[in-house]
């Protein structure tokens, strides 16, 4: 897989370069195919399409870089800048689980990566929350920051406060932004329309995080019900 990624990496640069200002790769998702600005690691293509402006993705099952269950890995066909960058994607999500996660940033190899994700998680006893993290993995350590972004507390959940109940209240859609700043990376997120209520996380530090963009879908426990989220833009750019 490591040799997969880096040749992903030398074939790209030939096309795009090493010097950015500004926008670096962006997706609205108004063609009707991916194949010319997207690859798929593990492709199934029963859950995922193009729809209306959007991307739809499906997920019915865990999956982790580490062991390479995740599917559907979307890998746009660009080189990242050397310099400071930012990363952004808007979405929305039918959730179901209490257990799904939106995954984006830079994947090395699938031991080696940056990540930003927003996910939901809790159970019947304590409640529920919708949160946004950060993860930094390299050389077989991992590190991470993590904030609700809504929650809804409970001791042991009555009916009408079940998470189909605090589902229903999730603002949407759904922002999140991971950027680059010389060694240290920062993610932002918000719910809803409004440009105010951005929730910015403790930053963390990654030295040499180089690797291809990411962008998926999966469940992170087996659990019965399925995630559809809808994507309505990804985009990167350069801060130089």
């Amino acid at each position: 897989m490591r040799n997969f990624l880096m040749a992903l990496l030398a074939s790209t640069s030939a096309l795009t370069g090493t010097a950015y200002a500004g926008e670096i790769f962006s997706e609205e998702f108004d063609g009707a195919s991916l194949e010319e600005k997207w690859t798929i690691l593990r492709p199934v293509a029963g859950n995922f399409a193009v729809e209306k402006g959007q991307l739809l993705l499906i997920s019915a099952k865990p999956g982790r870089f580490s062991d390479k269950s995740i599917e559907n890995v979307f890998m746009p066909k660009v080189e990242m800048p050397e310099g400071d960058w930012t990363m952004t994607v808007k979405f929305s999500g039918e959730f179901q689980t209490a257990r799904e996660e939106l995954i984006f940033g830079v994947m090395y190899t699938e031991a080696s990566y940056v990540t930003a994700s927003i996910g939901t998680q809790g159970d019947e006893y304590y409640g529920w929350s919708v949160f946004a993290s950060i993860w930094r993995a390299q050389g077989g350590d991992t590190h991470m920051f993590g904030r609700a972004l809504s929650s809804m507390s409970c001791n042991v959940c009555p009916k009408g406060r079940m998470f189909e109940d605090f589902a229903a209240t999730i603002e949407q859609p759904i922002e999140a932004r991971l950027e680059k700043r010389g060694h240290q990376y920062v993610v932002t997120a918000k719910l809803g329309s409004d440009e105010k209520g951005w929730t910015t996380l403790e930053r963390l530090t990654a030295i040499n995080a180089k690797g291809k963009p990411v962008l998926v879908l999966r469940q992170t426990e087996k659990v019965s019900g399925e995630t559809l989220v809808k994507i309505d833009s990804f985009r990167i750019e350069s801060n130089e």
